[in-house]
């Protein structure tokens, strides 16, 4: 079994002969860093929630009852992150944490009823199946030749049909709200009881919901000045570049290959391309001939995370229409939450065209935002967020197609100056029971993720174990057991209404899409960290000396060494550190200072 290592607390990596693996190891000790910026994290705790893929039937015992509200089965440990630098974030992702805003959750691998582990796609390896490349040229046909068009699920029926939720928006009007800052939040303070928990922030699985009831745990008034990260003059001249702001251009095909859009034609047809970059370019607007343009004028846009009217009003249609969400429950608040707020701040990439950092893909036809994709752009890898697709055009598939097209941009940045280690497109997590999760296997060649070591596995040997087992460790190939009820992590406290977050969710087509479930009305309790400790994390009772003596906290506007912190003489604030800093574990140790309300 082909296996490489992320990380490890003596930085040997486990033997594998696999170019995958010899690239990952490449990337991990050359790939460029873009900042030595302190990432702050606020400890939430081990939580368990209602899970929004199998509603707590994956467990043995649970109940079949429908009358019964759900069981709480799904367990995570959360944090809140108020900075995070895109590097430390990778670190994160290849130990299995997640993101959904602003909260960074680890599911417990040992305990949670659906097993989500992180999947990883070598991009530059990838030769798209036959009907992957039959997705991307039906698409052009539509937009090159107007093919379908008229019919349901290609478009409104009825060309007077306004996809907006409010027929007064004006696309062109809207404008790009200026992107998040590196400051640290101004909210008032929460109580202690309450930011210690995760409260409405639990993340279930790819489960999302947008209207969190209770404020995000927040750093209180006399520490928000904290100074902002240092930026370099080469970094503050980039800020002011044109094509690293707000708006950038996407890498795209060479000018011999954009020769070859254009190129010759098969019964009075265009020739459909064979190369990845070219199939997922040949419909674009710059290429439409001038002497027979396209029929619709298709355009990508990538661009800093930002809230527009327009970007709501699709997510609405989205989440009422797709999955049938009230439209009580779709807020702009919980959009901003969720898809808008990052935790990672933009940093310069050594291209000067792009940033590490949050973005939003805008797909436009004809001048109509008819798709949105976020991803965050890191050191080594594009992690795909979130997708979301006007319903008027549920036959295009462009859940698949926004895959392939992030698959290609991961490509071409690695193909440019400077970013030749960006190799990795990660799609969050896969669970082998849910059948609406199968679509992620269909991107060869992919590496999971092993919960025990955090070290990364060929798909095809993992697929071998979890055929058997679906709750396992590929380096032991055996099971992981769940603990007994006698084992079970005790409850200590009832928090506020639960707000199941996306731990990955996008490329959904109409008969794929991924859970995503709602339970504000249901309360998620939060529990005592569990013994033994989740797979892959370290036993808070006997941490390492040397990572408590390296481990920094966050006290006032001060950066204090753990030991020497009024932290570590309160218990529960300790209690709280240590469980963090067992969770994130020894590759993070200097890169977080935890931020604690004691």
């Amino acid at each position: 079994m082909s296996v490489y290592s992320v990380s490890s607390s003596s930085g040997a990596s486990t033997s594998g002969s696999s170019s995958y693996a010899s690239d990952q190891s490449q990337s991990q000790s050359h790939s460029h860093q873009p900042s030595q910026m302190l990432s702050i994290l606020q400890p939430l705790g081990y939580t368990k929630g209602t899970c929004g893929y199998c509603q707590g039937q994956n467990l043995s015992g649970a109940s079949s009852d429908s009358t019964k509200p759900p069981k709480k089965t799904s367990s995570s440990y959360g944090c809140w992150a108020h900075l995070l630098s895109c590097s430390t974030y990778k670190l994160m992702l290849d130990r299995g944490w997640r993101r959904s805003g602003k909260y960074c959750y680890k599911p417990d691998m040992r305990s949670t009823c659906c097993p989500q582990y992180t999947i990883s796609l070598d991009a530059a390896a990838f030769v798209p199946a036959k009907s992957q490349r039959q997705v991307l040229n039906r698409f052009a046909a539509f937009v090159i030749d107007g093919d379908h068009e008229g019919k349901p699920g290609w478009g409104p029926v009825d060309p007077s049909t306004t996809p907006y939720a409010d027929p007064n928006l004006d696309p062109s009007s809207s404008s790009v709200s200026p992107p998040p800052t590196a400051v640290l939040s101004t909210s008032p303070p929460m109580n202690k009881n309450v930011a210690t928990k995760a409260d409405s922030l639990l993340t279930t699985a790819n489960a999302v919901t947008f209207d969190p009831p209770i404020e995000p745990p927040t750093i209180s008034d006399e520490d928000q000045d904290l100074p902002a990260p240092t930026w370099s003059k080469h970094d503050a001249q980039r800020k002011g570049n044109a094509k690293a702001d707000a708006t950038m251009a996407e890498p795209g095909p060479s000018d011999q290959s954009r020769a070859k859009l254009a190129g010759p034609t098969k019964g009075g047809r265009r020739k459909a391309p064979t190369d990845l970059s070219e199939m997922v370019h040949q419909l674009e607007w710059a290429n439409s001939p001038v002497d027979k343009p396209f029929k619709h004028k298709f355009e990508y846009v990538l661009e800093e995370a930002s809230f527009t009217e327009e970007k709501y009003a699709l997510f609405q249609r989205y989440q009422t229409q797709v999955h049938h969400e009230p439209d009580s429950k779709v807020t702009r608040k919980g959009f901003r939450r969720f898809l808008v707020d990052t935790p990672l701040h933009l940093e310069p990439t050594p291209n000067p065209s792009y940033n590490y950092g949050s973005h939003h893909g805008l797909y436009r036809l004809d001048g109509q935002l008819i798709a949105l994709a976020v991803i965050d752009i890191l050191p080594g890898a594009v992690s795909s967020v979130y997708f979301a697709w006007d319903p008027q055009y549920s036959s295009l598939s462009l859940g698949k197609v926004s895959a392939l097209r992030e698959v290609a941009f991961v490509r071409e940045l690695q193909s440019q100056g400077g970013l030749e280690d960006l190799t990795r497109y990660m799609m969050g997590y896969y669970i082998h029971s849910c059948v609406k999760m199968k679509y992620k296997a269909d991107y060869q060649p992919s590496w999971l993720l092993d919960p025990m070591t955090n070290d990364w596995f060929a798909w095809d040997a993992c697929k071998k174990v979890l055929d058997r087992c679906e709750r396992a460790s590929f380096s032991e190939a055996g099971p992981l057991v769940p603990q007994s009820a006698s084992n079970t992590a005790s409850q200590v406290g009832t928090s506020g209404p639960s707000t199941p977050g996306n731990g990955g969710a996008q490329q959904m087509d109409v008969d794929e899409v991924e859970v995503e479930v709602q339970k504000e009305e249901e309360e998620e309790d939060t529990f005592v960290y569990p013994t033994p400790s989740p797979p892959g994390c370290l036993d808070p009772s006997s941490l390492p000396k040397q990572l408590l003596l390296d481990s920094i906290v966050l006290e006032g506007r001060t950066v204090v060494p753990l030991l020497f912190s009024a932290a570590w003489h309160e218990p529960t604030t300790q209690r709280e550190v240590k469980e963090l800093l067992a969770t994130t574990g020894e590759p993070l140790v200097g890169k977080i200072a935890i931020y604690t309300t004691g």
